[in-house]
């Protein structure tokens, strides 16, 4: 890559755009998880009755086919229309991510790509590329957050007594918990699901979540560099101090790893859910 570059593209400079290479190297296949999404929906709309009839609709307000029953309720049809409506929600993680990695890789690589910028275009400040990188770390755990609250609202179908509204919730240091979080605690040990939802807010979702009101009521990210021992890379971590000042810190492997885990456990939920019956007896309401 440095090829192209003049001379002083020393061995630092070097270093630093094989950096930029393999951070980007990281990014997600939005589209492969936008398709597991759907393979997901069609998992469980093949248990309905109108599957047979080949007018899969999206959305209730969709206009049915010609023969096509709508004469009653149809609960796998509603979950497939709920796990179609939280697409964007699930496909926010990898997306924000995605962007997230492109600006930690331009920052990186800017001293020594800067030469090829347009000249009729401002380059881009200092500033400006540290606060992108905040702003995109920002999105994604926001979006993890908003991710496992829709899950819920497919959830909903297969554990009666919670709400469409209810968000995933968290164990409170006293022992209790809110929350989607709530009916894991009291039925995990009866439930291969929950349980296993229990297991992985311990792992990782308990400390990805962390900052989410931090981010959203009082508090902004900032960035610290670090230099590797051989002064050709350079590490950025994102910090953010909540609301009983605790400081939640993550780098690029680490939130690659949450956002990885976030679509294994949607990847396990919908299989676990196409397998088993939903309980919820009447349409929901919101």
């Amino acid at each position: 890559m440095c090829d192209d570059l003049p001379e002083d593209c020393n061995e630092h400079g070097k270093a630093l755009l094989i950096a930029a290479t393999e951070v980007r190297s990281l990014k997600r296949d939005v589209d492969a998880d936008l398709s597991r999404i759907i393979q997901a929906k069609m998992q469980i709309f093949k248990q309905s009755p109108k599957y047979s009839f080949g007018a899969l609709r999206f959305s209730e307000g969709d206009i049915p086919e010609p023969g096509f029953p709508q004469d009653e309720y149809d609960i796998f049809e509603s979950i497939s229309f709920e796990v179609e409506a939280i697409r964007p929600s699930l496909s926010a993680p990898g997306i924000h991510l995605n962007n997230y990695l492109e600006s930690y890789a331009f920052d990186v690589e800017w001293d020594e790509i800067k030469h090829t910028h347009p000249f009729d275009a401002s380059p881009p400040s200092m500033g400006l590329r540290s606060v992108s990188i905040e702003v995109h770390w920002s999105a994604v755990m926001l979006a993890i957050k908003g991710a496992l609250d829709r899950l819920v609202r497919v959830l909903y179908f297969y554990y009666p007594g919670i709400a469409q509204h209810t968000t995933w919730g968290r164990y409170e240091a006293n022992g209790k918990a809110s929350g989607f979080m709530a009916r894991v605690q009291r039925d995990k040990t009866s439930d291969v699901l929950l349980a296993y939802f229990d297991q992985a807010y311990t792992e990782w979702i308990a400390e990805a979540v962390a900052p989410r009101d931090a981010l959203t009521h009082y508090k902004d990210p900032y960035n610290t560099w670090h230099i590797q021992l051989d002064g050709h890379a350079l590490i950025s971590r994102q910090h953010i101090e909540d609301s009983s000042k605790q400081l939640h810190s993550s780098d690029i492997e680490l939130l690659c790893s949450r956002v990885q885990r976030l679509y294994d456990l949607a990847d396990r939920t919908f299989i676990a859910l196409a397998a088993m019956q939903p309980r919820a007896s009447k349409r929901p309401t919101v």
